[in-house]
């Protein structure tokens, strides 16, 4: 992960721990001799006057890095310290202000064009632009703006020493429904998506009937122990320190990153976007996915860090609950496991 400006810029977010791309852009502001749009000696315009006027006639430099994904950038003068940003067609476009400020006086978006946002950044303070999976945070110096790719927290997990065995487990499994969503997980080569199995199992594993959860009880006070069950505690508990921090820090990045794509989410069921449904069971699946990571890491001890990182992803969450309509994910299996392990969940759905 870099570490060369973004710390600080995130943390003014409130995102701190988010994963960030090794590579920086550069954006330089356009060049003072096509200032001709400010008039005489240039003098810099209010953004919120600029906004008025739709920009028109202000000079932008426009901006080309395949690190930017499909955003399209454009600078202003450094007068204005103005930055225009594209998403393509039908793409919504997210911009998240620091904490403690108006989004509504630091970007404009003309009504004719929702694709399109203008930032100030006259105050040099950090943003993040997203556009599906592109997102950007963006912060300013003396000498320009610098454009940083943000990436799935997963990807930010290195191989570790030491992978949980998911597939024999199942195989001690007495739940098809679980087993069934936990393999492909679990045969994946992406170290997150396995560490996510092992918490699914440890965590939703569910007797079928009342005769199952009576042998189960049974087994138990005979001193049995079932592989489904202790297996992933195991494993958790037998890690390396590098590798238990390694699993800590891209938890936390994930609860921040989590945390934006809620409340994409939530703009998106307000704005009634079309697959709102299928992209808030995905945000409440990751949710639930850090819960069962949750159970992993209590069971080493180290849970306390994820603990305050998810209190701002429950924070969004609320938002998000209370925009969606209360039948909305019925008859999801999953979620209706997670209402019944944490009564009351955001992510939870009964029936």
């Amino acid at each position: 992960m870099s570490t060369r400006h973004e710390p600080a810029a995130l943390a003014s977010l409130g995102l701190p721990g988010l994963a960030t791309a090794p590579d920086v852009v550069q954006l330089a502001w356009a060049e003072p001799d096509d200032s001709h749009a400010l008039g005489a000696g240039g003098a810099a315009l209010a953004f919120s006057a600029l906004a008025a006027m739709g920009f028109v006639g202000e000079p932008f430099s426009e901006v080309r890095d395949s690190a930017l994904g499909r955003l399209h950038m454009a600078v202003s003068s450094p007068a204005q310290r103005v930055l225009r940003v594209s998403a393509p067609a039908g793409v919504p476009l997210h911009v998240r202000v620091p904490d403690g400020h108006d989004a509504s006086h630091l970007t404009y978006v003309p009504d004719e064009d929702p694709g399109t946002a203008y930032l100030d950044m006259s105050m040099s303070l950090a943003m993040i632009v997203r556009a599906g999976s592109d997102i950007v945070l963006v912060d300013s110096d003396a000498a320009g703006l610098r454009a940083t790719p943000l990436m799935p927290s997963s990807l930010a997990l290195s191989a570790l020493t030491s992978l949980p065995d998911v597939t024999s487990w199942c195989g001690d499994a007495a739940d098809p429904w679980l087993v069934e969503q936990v393999q492909p997980l679990a045969a994946s080569p992406e170290a997150w998506s396995r560490v996510v199995a092992a918490g699914m199992l440890a965590r939703l594993l569910t007797p079928a009937d009342g005769a199952q959860a009576r042998a189960w009880l049974a087994a138990l006070r005979e001193g049995a122990v079932d592989a489904a069950l202790a297996g992933p505690r195991r494993w958790v508990r037998s890690l390396g320190d590098a590798d238990a921090q390694a699993i800590l820090d891209v938890v936390v990045s994930e609860c921040a990153s989590l945390t934006l794509d809620i409340e994409d989410v939530v703009d998106d069921v307000h704005a009634a976007r079309e697959g709102w449904d299928d992209a808030a069971r995905e945000v409440a699946y990751r949710r639930d996915d850090l819960e069962g990571v949750l159970v992993l890491l209590d069971a080493r001890g180290a849970d306390a860090p994820v603990r305050a990182a998810l209190a701002a992803v429950d924070r969004a969450g609320t938002w998000l609950q209370a925009a969606l309509p209360a039948d909305w994910a019925s008859g999801d299996e999953r979620l209706r496991r997670a209402a019944l392990k944490v009564p009351g969940a955001w992510w939870g759905r009964a029936g």
